[in-house]
């Protein structure tokens, strides 16, 4: 997976917020997968996406997506509280 300098920010970022919901206080290599694995969602759900609409548009649905499985993750976090 290639990513640009701001691709490595953004994942740094969602790796950051992995962490605080663990409660750890630097970034682990598990956070950081974590996040990569967000990423690489969010290219598969553009992938698949990308043959049904046309080009140039952007679909909500690829971000939805990712949401969704960022809720699920703090929403498990929760529970282990």
């Amino acid at each position: 997976m290639k990513l640009t300098a701001r691709g490595y920010h953004r994942v740094l970022r969602v790796a950051r917020t992995l962490a605080d919901l663990d409660g750890a206080e630097k970034i682990g290599r598990l956070h950081l997968a974590e996040a990569l694995s967000y990423r690489a969602l969010a290219e598969d759900l553009r992938a698949r996406r990308s043959v049904d609409r046309p080009e140039g548009s952007r679909s909500r649905k690829v971000r939805s997506g990712i949401l969704d499985a960022a809720r699920c993750r703090f929403a498990c976090a929760e529970r282990r509280k």
